[in-house]
């Protein structure tokens, strides 16, 4: 979630299901992320930042 935070501000012009897209692309290119994958909902995203808190 603290990755993805920080991917937000790096692309402050995108939605939430673009950022995390975009976020673990990079990580596939660099071998941090193997086998399947899906792009959280919006819906998704917005209850783990909830539970991240402030």
């Amino acid at each position: 979630m603290v990755s993805f935070v920080l991917a937000m501000c790096l692309f402050s012009g995108q939605g939430y299901e673009e950022v995390a897209r975009l976020l673990t692309h990079g990580q596939e290119r660099m071998g941090r992320r193997k086998g399947t994958w899906r792009v959280p909902t919006t819906a998704a995203i917005g209850r783990a930042r909830l539970r991240a808190g402030p």
